[in-house]
């Protein structure tokens, strides 16, 4: 047990840690143009950023890319990630690269939710674990699982230089047509969903990466495919309230940072089946 003047220099210290912080960013804020601020609100590929047709090297047309449009962070596919080393150069010169641009540290992130959706895991170029598709893990049932698995994919995304993770997926499988997610998700049960993405994402958390929880409002009820054309959830907001939001409600009530919201319509709710605008699928 620590004596009370020690409980209450280490919060102290904790406090002026966090009030330099605070005062760092505020600086580094205040400094930034209207531009510069709104790039920050952007995840882009690196193909994006630069122009260049694709990006497998970070050098000196990423550093003035970044100088002059310094976007918020970088998604890598698998296009981008060869091999082991030169995964960790591009990452770290990025990383660097942004540092130099003077303005916030980027956010290098990638989709890595283990089983069918993996840019890293699965591929004879890279010795990491593979895991099973999520639809396995929740039909176990057993949260320490899901844990595991959301661990090692952190460990191994942080060695190469990944800061956040597109995962895991809370979607909850209430159409049994739906294909576009499938196997990627826990389940039909929405506590069961959120039980192991929770576990997925603390796993991540504990080795150092931001997981996003996805994908918002639950694209385990659409028709269609996001990635072929248009989806939809003709489910009223009552009904998504008792199965697809559920996971989502959770991560709130948790206080979860990060949840990707889909491009999926959902009619019964807006009013309309206008297509919604995205460039990138997930």
């Amino acid at each position: 047990m620590k004596a009370r003047g020690t409980e209450e220099a280490d919060e102290s210290s904790r406090g002026d840690g966090e009030n330099a912080l605070e005062d760092e960013l505020t600086r580094i804020l205040a400094a930034m143009t209207i531009e510069e601020k709104a790039a920050q609100l952007f995840i882009v590929t690196p193909e994006a950023l630069t122009g260049v047709g694709t990006v497998t090297e970070a050098g000196t047309v990423t550093l003035e890319a970044l100088k002059a449009r310094p976007v918020g962070g970088l998604i890598y596919f698998r296009n981008n990630l060869l091999s082991p080393v030169q995964v960790k150069e591009l990452t770290e010169n990025t990383r660097r690269y942004g540092e130099e641009s003077g303005k916030l540290p980027l956010i290098l992130s990638v989709d890595e939710e283990g089983g069918k959706v993996t840019r890293i895991g699965g591929r004879e170029e890279f010795d990491v674990a593979v895991f099973p598709d999520m639809a396995r893990i929740g039909a176990e049932g057993d949260p320490k699982k899901a844990y595991e698995t959301g661990a090692a994919i952190g460990s191994y995304l942080k060695a190469y230089g990944f800061t956040m993770d597109f995962a895991p997926d809370a979607d909850v499988l209430t159409n049994k047509d739906n294909q576009v997610i499938g196997s990627r998700s826990f389940g039909r049960d929405p506590e069961v969903v959120w039980a192991m993405s929770s576990q997925v994402a603390r796993g991540l958390k504990d080795q150092g990466i931001q997981p996003v929880y996805k994908h918002f409002p639950g694209h385990g009820a659409t028709l269609g495919d996001t990635h072929e054309g248009f989806a939809y959830t003709d489910k009223s907001l009552d009904k998504l309230m008792e199965s697809e939001l559920v996971p989502f409600i959770r991560a709130s009530e948790n206080h979860e940072e990060c949840i990707m919201a889909a491009h999926i319509a959902a009619p019964q709710i807006t009013g309309t089946r206008r297509r919604p605008r995205c460039h990138i699928c997930f």
